[in-house]
């Protein structure tokens, strides 16, 4: 029988998680030194908001209502303050941004 203390037994995978995570946070620091990246589309534009962590689509006009259905399907809520659609920004929100989109990131 395998007798572990409290978490004991994943602390190699822990330590291995808590590297990449630091990684993933220090790339993004670089990139808000940097400044945003933005996509231009038809219709709008794709900001990656490093400094505040966040990948935001602005329409020229509000999206008809199976567009707004799809982007909170893919993770994305209504910012009244920044008025756009956004979401953390992780490779996630990219890749499905990629696809709902059909643009390059």
């Amino acid at each position: 029988s395998l007798s572990c203390g409290f978490g004991s037994c994943n602390t190699n995978a822990n330590i291995r998680n808590t590297k990449k995570r630091i990684e993933e946070l220090e790339s993004k620091e670089v990139k808000a030194n940097t400044g945003n990246k933005e996509i231009v589309f038809t219709g709008g534009k794709v900001t990656l908001n490093y400094e505040q962590d966040r990948l935001q689509i602005a329409h020229d006009q509000k999206p008809e209502p199976s567009k707004i259905t799809e982007l909170k399907s893919n993770g994305f809520r209504w910012s009244p303050f920044n008025k756009v659609w956004q979401r953390q920004l992780t490779q996630n929100a990219m890749y499905s941004t990629r696809r709902f989109l059909n643009i390059e990131i």
